[in-house]
């Protein structure tokens, strides 16, 4: 709501410690949904306010981005922030219903009221140029646009965030494909959910399609760090977490070539609808993340309740172009049981068909290594 950081000398000590680790900070700057105490509210709410305007009752009030003496001052107040603090870039909110107002104190109050898609361009054109001035052009930009795609600012950003107000592991296979693509939407995705969800189903969904996720967990807890060292259980919230985070960390996804489950399927897929491999590809070997989810086939993690089984084949069509070697035999192994799949040592000219047995909703990370 305002850009001076309530501790300031915490934020420098805490940008310090997180850049010695190799680590981007993004603040949460979406001034967008104003509290009614914050600096300048009294004075320029009821101007800039969206016609339709409360966003939670007796705190905060939601701008329109038509009003072009706001996004002048978000500007500013960015721009303040980004110079005496060494952020990596910015994290903004997104209220879609907030495109349509008719709010006349800053020129929406037309026959018909007005669509402020221009508002929208402009605030986020904004911000671009002023995490770039400040960051060398290297600044990331973050929006929270839940599943909603349009031209108004997903341009502009680099990153979004998904999965707020919306179950994936009930929509059509379709929904998945389309929205949830990042490179399909020319974005990166990054998944958040709701405490009505199932975070070990949540957490699953996210490894079988490569995403990045948010901790949830981790929100003000005090003891974070402990709690995660004891994590060790993959059905429970903080194991899987671990268990996803660790394996991406030892295979250095970072530096290997990601081929989507989305539009790899003439590289390498599995033999069965409904079933997806996100595969990572680094010197000469692979990380497998294999997902059995059938649209709109949601299995709850409850006690008792025993989830459908299915028989798959990993069918490696272009092995070339994972980078394996004609002359090697490989070993596939689960890296959660650490055990091998298809009775150990497989010749280069058994990829194509490798059996594997797939749980609803439970992601198998294989790790496809050069047998020496």
């Amino acid at each position: 709501d305002s850009s001076p950081p309530t501790n300031p000398d915490k934020i420098r000590a805490f940008l310090k410690v997180a850049h010695s680790y190799g680590l981007k900070v993004i603040p949460y700057v979406t001034f967008s949904d104003w509290n009614f105490e914050a600096p300048g509210y009294q004075q320029h709410a009821t101007d800039w306010m969206q016609s339709k305007a409360i966003e939670y009752a007796g705190h905060t009030t939601l701008m329109c981005f038509g009003a072009e003496g706001w996004r002048d001052h978000v500007e500013r107040e960015v721009d303040n922030l980004l110079a005496n603090f060494e952020f990596d870039g910015i994290y903004v909110d997104h209220w879609f219903h907030t495109r349509f107002c008719d709010n006349p104190r800053h020129g929406c109050g037309k026959y018909l009221g007005r669509f402020v898609t221009e508002g929208y361009h402009d605030f986020a054109r904004r911000l671009r140029a002023s995490v770039a001035r400040h960051t060398d052009g290297k600044g990331v930009m973050y929006l929270n646009s839940n599943n909603l795609i349009s031209s108004t600012n997903l341009a502009w950003f680099d990153m979004r965030l998904l999965g707020e107000n919306n179950d994936p592991l009930l929509a059509a296979g379709e929904t998945i494909a389309s929205t949830w693509n990042g490179k399909r939407q020319g974005v990166q995705s990054s998944v958040m959910w709701r405490s009505n969800q199932d975070p070990v189903d949540m957490l699953n969904f996210c490894a079988t399609f490569g995403f990045s996720l948010r901790l949830r967990k981790s929100r003000n807890n005090e003891s974070m760090v402990r709690d995660w060292s004891k994590a060790v259980s993959i059905n429970e919230e903080l194991g899987a977490n671990r268990l996803y985070w660790d394996v991406q960390r030892f295979f250095g996804v970072n530096d290997a070539n990601m081929f989507s489950a989305f539009d790899s399927h003439e590289v390498i897929s599995l033999s069965e609808e409904g079933s997806h491999v996100t595969t990572f590809a680094r010197d000469g070997s692979l990380m497998l993340m294999l997902g059995y989810q059938v649209a709109g086939e949601k299995a709850e993690s409850t006690a008792g309740v025993t989830r459908p089984v299915r028989s798959e084949r990993i069918q490696i069509k272009q092995p070339g172009r994972l980078g394996l070697d004609t002359d090697s035999n490989y070993r596939f192994v689960d890296l959660a049981t650490g055990k091998y799949i298809g009775g150990g040592s497989l010749k280069f000219s058994e990829l194509s068909n490798v059996p594997v047995e797939l749980t609803l909703g439970r992601t198998r990370m294989i790790l496809v290594a050069p047998d020496s």
